[in-house]
């Protein structure tokens, strides 16, 4: 029976930066996917990812309702520095779109903010490969970097909501942790990240994130392809927002449903994800999440490859919390 060697891996803090419109209400203020499970800690990697979220607003006032579509292209890579230490960037692009049930619509589309995490293992996991069970404890922290545009603007030259922004302007702190333990063919992960902001543009700052994941995952072979589906929680906690005041309607909790399973062939791997609401409160009940969707393709490449490699090619552990904090 192949054994799954411990692999402590690119648990990253990815920090796309979706920002709603003309209102303190928009369901952008959520987020909180992963990039999944990455095999072969002394393999280089780089991908691209794409991710989908949607919210219903409920008006309040004299508003109209509103849905929110948030998209994102994002370019990854992470460097194996060293068996212990690994470095992770990314690039988003992304598009936002907003419209109100009188038939008004708002779109942005630009490069967002790029994030650079660094991340050491804690236990070194070659002091793991003959242990039966098997323990992976990591740490990380970074940057989320003001690169993306923050000064988008709608057709009457009017500056779009802070939500719509593909950048905050901002360069906010990251934080991230994994433990995760295995046995066999079966693990088991519990990963943490938060995002302490800073003021950002024209006077607006979004309020800290934090974000955790408990997911339980098997691998199995099927044909030439190696197989790791997997399933869990995901809950998420943001503070209030300010733009030129506190918003009393934003910040809140919310917990989901997550499912997926990444595809492992030779040097590629697939990966399809998708989580579903289960409870929480965002703004204060304004605004409704719906399912959210994100898939990838990763290429592994140099980096220090061993015959355990070649027979077994699962991750030799865990995974990411790639974790999406958005706006």
């Amino acid at each position: 029976m192949r054994s799954i060697r411990l692999l402590l891996v690119a648990m990253g803090v990815w920090v796309m930066p979706f920002a709603g419109q003309a209102c303190d209400l928009c369901g952008c203020s959520g987020g909180n996917q992963s990039l999944g499970l990455l095999p072969l800690l002394q393999r280089h990697a780089v991908g691209v990812r794409w991710q989908s979220q949607h919210f219903s607003t409920t008006p309040h006032g004299s508003g109209y309702a509103s849905t929110e579509h948030f998209q994102s292209y994002e370019l990854w890579g992470r460097w194996q520095v060293h068996r212990r230490w690994q470095v992770l960037a990314s690039i988003p692009y992304a598009v936002n779109f907003r419209q109100f049930a009188n038939g008004e619509t708002f779109e942005t589309a630009a490069l967002g903010d790029a994030t650079l995490l660094g991340q050491f293992a804690i236990i070194d996991p070659k002091s793991q490969e003959k242990r039966r069970f098997k323990h992976a404890f990591q740490i990380g922290a970074g940057l989320k970097l003001p690169s993306g545009n923050s000064n988008l603007r709608d057709r009457e030259g009017q500056l779009q909501h802070m939500n719509l922004q593909a950048g905050s302007g901002s360069t906010d702190a990251l934080f991230a942790a994994l433990y995760a333990l295995s046995v066999s063919k079966w693990g088991l992960a519990l990963d943490a990240s938060a995002r302490l902001n800073t003021p950002g543009a024209n006077n607006t700052q979004f309020g800290n994130r934090l974000n955790g994941n408990l997911r339980g995952f098997r691998s199995f072979k099927l044909g030439a392809f190696q197989m790791l589906p997997q399933a869990g929680v995901a809950y998420e906690w943001r503070a209030k927002d300010f733009d030129q005041e506190l918003l009393a309607e934003s910040g809140g909790y919310q917990a989901y449903a997550l499912f997926g399973a990444e595809c492992f062939y030779k040097q590629l791997v697939l990966s399809l994800h998708a989580q579903t609401p289960v409870f929480g409160d965002l703004a204060q009940g304004y605004v409704s999440p719906k399912p959210r969707f994100s898939a990838g393709v990763s290429l592994l490449f140099g980096g220090k490859k061993t015959k355990s490699d070649t027979v077994n090619p699962f991750p030799n552990f865990i995974s990411t919390n790639n974790t999406t904090i958005q706006q």
